[in-house]
């Protein structure tokens, strides 16, 4: 047979045999080699367009590395940007004039939890930071009566071209309309409440022109950034002091525009990389299958000429060839699907279609080969065994005489069948019987739990953030009270009414103001300063405790750890200028600027003389019953609504991150479905190969009186129990284990463990989920024992 034609054309005969013979088995292996490339692929793509995206975006509008604001009057503004001017690897802006405002209203509606910056357009073009239009007609300034909406408000709150906004300042009112949308970095990330609304000159100063006076900002871009800690060595050497107003930095700016898609990128690593280890082990098992059941083929084969080496060839072939299948697509699905979700995650970067996803052609192909090497190795470690089979021994007994020796000698079980029903029995020895297949579904069961489970938990966490939001760095208080107009505000005013009214449980007030931590080089960082019970706020730490006393300083995680302090240890800050020395009593977590942050009790604001510069703007109250808050915010609003936004916590909360769990749902999804298609896939795979095998006993089983319906529910039942094991031990991982697998990720960022809210009923859910592939493979797999006559199968 062979000796009359060439190797390869035997080799290559035997492989097309291979694949026509087992059609269905090789389409399931190609399904799964796809979608583990397509889960690693889009990874790598989002990794990669995310940093690209936004790096050319602040290429595009000349993006700041340093926004300074200068609202505190420390500084001398002209002096500040005479200086910088002046530095030849230094553009800045012009000082850009600005009022604050926190209530702003569409269609009478407030739109809650966004501090405004009313800015006064410059009459030339910018050359840094210059907001770049995305919707509407480009221009220097905006026209009067219109103003430029940065892209990220207006796609939180669904604001078009045309919408008129209201605004209050002091005792005026007015109403502006919406003449552009622009991309405005360093106020445009997702989950900001802080924005900035561009005005005409002429109605900055019309509307704007009482009360307090102009604030100011100032961009600075640096030709290289390296010489960013030697300028400004030299800028506070021209200042005789650190600069100690606020200073927002290009980490800060750029954190939280790339925190969501470096947090799915790297779940899809991480899961990708177990799916393809989950495809390796699958492929291993069914070369492994196919060398046990054509054993006595492969020794005739070889009795007539066919060298080790071909037997080898075939399989390595057959498995290669599949690969390059499989890659080819699932390198090409990943770009659409990582392009579904970034039109998502960087829609606030996006100016049109123009953006599209950057293929990253080398990244991709090194995976492609990377999964093609992986499955080629895999295949020859395995097939590998075929080497060793004696062309007598595979004739005559069907394996090596050694196995056939050791299955003969084998003893009877330790569990004695004959106690249970033959269901029951039916489906212990389909397990035993099949232990690598049974091991298989085990752990493909536990993967597709835990990764269903860590993904429901992952996104009910943050949906379910008022929970556990202290533990965020948030307030957990009720009702939170926002003062928006200084000339109409009164805290005597709502204090009075507070402690009229009997609902009210406690309220504390806090004031936030700048600081800078002397460290090297200094830290610019946002001190909360509260008068009141840092604990009745729900305010908490993971180390020490809050600050009681006047020299006490609890630290965001960020800060302890670039000042490398611990409990009972002592920390410097300049706060308006004085420089105070506080012992440290606490570090807490803060996914709000980054845990860049402080608290202080509102005694500590007092200088030498005992005078305090507590000003407060933010009340946090607390009810008696829980279920009248809603009310009470809405009573107190409408009561204060010149001087004051009354919500609840939980407004203001979901404002914020009911963007990140509606962003987060598609991809979190999208990675379920893949899980859940690849558990079916190799449970189906698996259990076809053990009917397949057994066909001879159930054609016995059917012989003396079991009908199919029976034999098949025996199967499921078996398979089922297995899975549920599976499913269960994958629960424990999913919501115990895996959520250390982003941890990593998330302390550059503030956040020194996740805190998890537990759903037990969504938990359950998804483990029944992981259960159903199991039970339908295993169902759809036993047909052949409906559809075929008992005769048949004992001769199969």
């Amino acid at each position: 047979m062979y000796r009359g034609s060439s190797p390869m054309t035997a080799i290559y005969t035997l492989c097309l045999a291979q694949l026509k013979r087992k059609k269905l088995q090789n389409i399931l292996t190609v399904l799964l080699i796809a979608l583990s490339t397509l889960l690693m692929s889009t990874s790598m793509i989002l990794l990669a367009n995310t940093d690209n995206v936004f790096l050319d975006m602040h290429d595009k509008t000349n993006g700041s590395h340093e926004l300074l604001l200068l609202d505190q009057g420390i500084h001398s503004p002209d002096a500040v940007r005479k200086w910088w001017s002046e530095q030849d690897d230094v553009a800045a802006t012009p000082l850009l004039p600005y009022r604050t405002i926190s209530k702003v209203s569409k269609d009478g509606s407030v739109i809650s939890n966004v501090f405004v910056y009313l800015m006064d357009t410059p009459s030339e073009p910018m050359m840094v930071d210059r907001p770049l239009v995305v919707d509407g007609t480009p221009n220097i300034q905006p026209p009067p009566g219109g103003i430029w909406l940065s892209s990220s408000l207006a796609n939180k709150q669904g604001i078009e071209i045309g919408d008129r906004l209201e605004f209050e300042h002091g005792s005026r009112t007015f109403e502006l309309a919406v003449s552009a949308i622009v991309i405005d970095l360093p106020y445009g990330a997702p989950f900001s409440t802080s924005s900035r609304i561009w005005m005409n000159p002429e109605d900055y100063k019309g509307y704007l022109s009482t009360g307090a006076s102009d604030s100011y900002m100032l961009g600075l871009r640096y030709e290289a950034s390296a010489d960013r800690s030697l300028l400004w060595e030299q800028f506070e050497s021209s200042l005789n002091s650190p600069y100690v107003e606020t200073k927002l930095t290009y980490e800060e700016m750029s954190s939280f525009y790339l925190i969501l898609n470096k947090l799915i990128g790297y779940l899809m690593i991480a899961l990708g990389a177990t799916m393809l280890t989950i495809a390796l082990i699958t492929i291993g098992f069914t070369v492994s299958d196919a060398i046990l059941t054509q054993y006595r083929s492969i020794g005739i084969i070889k009795s007539i000429g066919m060298t080790s080496n071909g037997t080898l060839a075939v399989f390595l072939m057959q498995y290669a060839l599949l690969a390059v299948i499989a890659v080819i697509p699932g390198l090409a699905l990943s770009g659409l699907i990582s392009g579904f979700i970034m039109d998502g995650t960087l829609s606030n970067l996006r100016t049109g279609q123009e953006d599209a996803v950057t293929f990253q052609g080398a990244a991709m192909l090194s995976i492609g080969l990377l999964v093609l090497l992986l499955v080629s190795g895999c295949t020859y470690a395995v097939a590998n065994k075929s080497r060793r089979i004696m062309p007598a021994q595979a004739i005559r007994y069907g394996m090596s005489e050694e196995d056939n020796a050791r299955i003969s000698k084998r003893p009877a079980g330790w569990i004695r069948l004959d106690r249970f029903s033959p269901a029951i029995v039916l489906a212990w020895k389909n397990i035993k019987n099949h232990q690598k297949g049974s091991w298989l579904i085990f752990i493909i069961t536990c993967v597709t739990a835990a990764a269903l489970s860590f993904g429901y938990t992952l996104v009910n966490s943050i949906a379910s953030i008022d929970q556990r939001a202290g533990e965020w760095g948030y307030d957990s208080s009720h009702i939170a009270a926002i003062a928006i107009n200084p000339a109409s505000f009164s805290r005597d005013a709502i204090v009075d009414a507070l402690e009229q009214d009997s609902r009210i449980r406690s309220y504390a007030w806090l004031s936030t103001v700048n600081g800078v931590v002397v460290s090297d080089p200094p830290l610019n960082i946002n001190i909360s300063a509260l008068e009141g019970s840092f604990e009745d706020t729900g305010l908490t730490t993971i180390q020490g405790r809050n600050p009681q006393l006047r020299n006490e300083i609890a630290l965001g995680v960020n800060v302890a750890r670039q000042l490398n302090v611990g409990i009972g240890e002592h920390a410097e800050v300049y706060i308006q200028g004085v420089k105070r020395t506080f012992v440290v009593s606490g570090i807490y977590q803060a996914i709000a600027n980054m845990s860049y942050s402080a608290r202080i009790s509102a005694e500590a604001l007092q200088d030498g003389k005992g005078a305090s510069s507590f000003n407060p703007d933010n009340a946090f109250i607390n009810v008696n019953d829980l279920e009248q808050a809603d009310s009470i915010a809405a009573e107190y609003d409408e009561r204060f609504h010149n001087s004051m936004t009354i919500v609840t916590q939980k407004q203001l909360l979901d404002s914020v991150f009911k963007e990140a769990t509606s962003l987060l749902i598609l991809p979190m999804g999208f990675i379920a479905l893949l899980f859940i298609a690849v558990s079916a896939i190799i449970i189906y795979s698996t259990c076809k190969i053990g009917v397949r095998k057994e066909s001879k006993t159930y054609g016995i089983y059917k012989t003396i009186g079991l009908t199919s319906a029976r034999i098949r529910l025996s199967i499921l039942s078996g398979i089922a129990c297995l899975a549920l094991g599976g499913a269960i031990a994958g629960v424990l991982v999913g919501i115990y284990v895996l959520p250390g697998s982003i941890e990593s990720l998330l302390h550059g960022y503030g956040i020194q463990y996740l805190p998890i809210v537990l759903d037990w009923g969504g938990i359950a859910a998804a483990a029944a989920i992981s259960v159903i592939p199991a039970a339908l493979g295993s169902w759809l797999s036993s047909s052949l024992i409906a559809s075929t006559s008992p005769r048949s199968l004992i001769i199969d």
